[in-house]
């Protein structure tokens, strides 16, 4: 990935309900890139909200299921519904 294209990514961000993912996530020296996000509700009451990070953007399921890389799922709890006990 270009240096500019880095810069960019880091100014931007996908803001699900309550949350926003920024569009670029380092662990481990590594830069992982926000491949998709989103919201689950409940009636009307949104639950949580979850964004994937991949190292390369993916949009097939199947192949992102069976990628052996790093790859991180993000979950923020957006409900005081949902706790441990649940």
């Amino acid at each position: 990935m270009k240096q500019e294209d880095i810069k960019r990514l880091n100014l931007e961000s996908k803001i699900v309900g309550k949350t926003a993912f920024p569009a670029l996530y380092r662990f481990k020296k590594q830069q992982l890139i926000l491949n998709g996000a989103g919201l689950r509700e409940l009636l009307w009451v949104d639950v949580y909200a979850c964004g994937l990070y991949l190292r390369d953007p993916e949009i097939n399921a199947l192949t992102i299921v069976n990628k052996d890389e790093l790859m991180i799922m993000r979950m923020d709890i957006l409900s005081k519904a949902v706790s441990k006990k649940n």
